[in-house]
């Protein structure tokens, strides 16, 4: 009980001394303050007075209803939203992150401050899809429209933005959720319309939610695709037929699968442009699922030690239903007992990330109170590590898991990996990968893990003989300058500064982006 008292007393001092360093730093979502500062939901719904549009005789499109207007660059003096929304985030330290050429990005945030941004229209839509069994199903999502400008051509392209991991059927970005606020204020212009899927089981949706299953949540990009362009033509606007394709985190993984589902569809309305998954688990199977029974960064890597456990129960959780198991077949009970039912939740992020937290650590050991480092082994059944560490895919979750991994196939549209080198949630770049000679640091720190999603990307499509002007990485520094060190830039602080590359890439500035070298074969 001493050892236990000691361990929740240095818990407890960690998180604070990391919230002193966050706040010291600056907030790095202080870019959510203009939308804050803009009406609620149920104003803006009384202000516009929309009422829901059913249409008919539509190939995806089912309804659409406009749920806020949001103002783009306003003036130097009195800034529209989006405008200041960039403006805090580049103030915060988006542009400070630092480049494999070891310049900073305040070149490229500062041409994309300066970029005009147009008033934009947000429209919650739902649409047609089918669910995992190929079944006629309804999906829903946010589809943002730049308005017209006296003068201005209309959209030339649609940008699909695939959404992070969430856990409540609410927070999707039909309901204008953080995340869909931060895919605006990273990608809205004139020249593009954005469209971001719920994905199965959220929103309007109640079908399972295949976590982590690019492959089975790429459809739901694609017919998102075909009713932003229905959507265009009821507004009596057109939008051409350019394809932009991004997401963070898991939407990474579901990104990169959606490039994929779209070019093997041979379709010629449906072929991707450019596409910029951002810091995904794209070799599930592998780089992935080896992150969770390898050795563990210590606790002061507080985004993992504090998120493991969740990222392994929706895992688990969403893989036991599509591979007809029991879910303590891969969890060990009691957290298979707390997992059960939880894609989606109905508990909120931080609630049901303490209850995961809480029972891992009282009842699994996860952590080792001598050492302090966690242990996710002890999380999951003995035979599913056996097969993860042997990658025996006679295992039928690791059979379902391979199935989506998006690591061996060849892009005929570029293809650009963008993340943050050390993220220690999901693994981007391998602990033996040189870290650029321009971060000069008396200790460079490396990534924490021995396996990296991008880079095994990027092996193999070396390999393959595909070169960096068809698939490239690009990475920041997330380390502060010791070695031993916390990670300075969180998995889920990265993705603004990642979406202001990502943006930077699709609309002309890509060639400026410094570029990481080849990992050594």
């Amino acid at each position: 009980m001493k050892n236990l008292s000691w361990f929740i007393l240095s818990i407890s001092v960690l998180l604070s001394a990391s919230l002193a360093t966050s706040a010291a730093s600056g907030d790095p979502r202080a870019w959510l303050t203009p939308y804050l500062q803009t009406a609620s939901h149920a104003a803006n719904q009384a202000q516009l007075g929309s009422k829901t549009i059913r249409y008919q005789g539509t190939k995806s499109l089912l309804t659409s209803q406009l749920v806020q207007q949001l103002s783009g660059t306003g003036s130097l003096s009195n800034p529209g939203t989006i405008l200041a929304s960039r403006i805090s985030a580049q103030a915060s330290g988006a542009g400070q992150g630092i480049l494999p050429d070891g310049s900073t990005m305040a070149n490229v945030t500062g041409a994309w401050i300066q970029t005009p941004i147009p008033d934009v229209a947000l429209y919650s839509i739902t649409y047609k899809s089918k669910d995992l069994k190929g079944r006629p199903t309804r999906l829903s999502g946010l589809v943002v429209v730049p308005e017209m400008v006296s003068g201005q051509a209309d959209p030339e392209s649609i940008l699909v933005y695939m959404h992070q991991t969430i856990t409540q059927r609410e927070d999707g970005p039909s309901n204008r959720s953080t995340e869909a606020y931060a895919a605006i204020t990273a990608f809205a212009n004139g020249s593009s319309v954005l469209a971001m899927p719920d994905y199965l089981g959220y929103g309007v949706n109640r079908s399972a939610y295949p976590y982590a299953m690019g492959k089975l949540n790429a459809p739901s990009g694609k017919d998102i695709i075909v009713a932003a362009r229905e959507l265009m033509k009821r507004l009596h606007r057109s939008v051409g037929q350019k394809l932009f394709i991004t997401g963070y985190s898991e939407g990474g993984a579901n990104a990169m699968w959606l490039t994929r589902y779209l070019e093997e569809a041979n379709d010629p309305n449906f072929v991707p442009t450019l596409s910029a998954p951002m810091s995904g688990p794209y070799d599930l199977s592998g780089a992935t699922a080896k992150s969770f029974v390898s050795v563990q960064p210590p606790i002061t890597y507080q985004e993992n030690f504090s998120s493991k456990p969740t990222l392994l129960s929706f895992a688990a959780a969403s893989t036991a239903p599509l591979i007809k198991a029991p879910l303590n077949s891969l969890l060990m009970d009691p957290l298979a007992a707390q997992a059960q039912g939880l894609i989606p939740s109905s508990l909120a992020n931080q609630t049901l990330g303490a209850r995961l937290l809480t029972t891992a650590i009282n009842d699994l050991g996860y952590v080792d109170y001598v050492t302090g480092a966690p242990n996710s082994r002890n999380l999951i059944q003995p035979a599913l590590v056996v097969a993860i560490n042997t990658q025996d895919y006679s295992n039928p979750a690791m059979k379902l898991w391979g199935e989506n991994d998006n690591v061996e196939w060849t892009p005929r549209s570029p293809v650009h990996l963008i993340g943050i080198l050390q993220d220690e949630l999901v693994p981007f770049a391998a602990s033996t990968y040189p870290v650029p000679l321009a971060w000069s640091k008396l200790n460079p720190a490396q990534a924490p893990y021995a396996v990296g999603n991008a880079q095994n990307v990027i092996a193999a499509m070396r390999q393959k003989g595909i070169k960096n002007d068809r698939v490239s990485w690009t990475a920041l520094d997330g380390a502060i300058k010791s070695a031993t060190s916390p990670i300075l830039i969180s998995h889920a602080d990265g993705s603004m500064p990642c979406s202001i590359l990502a943006q930077a890439y699709f609309y002309g500035r890509g060639s400026a982006i410094p570029q990481l070298n080849d990992p050594l074969q």
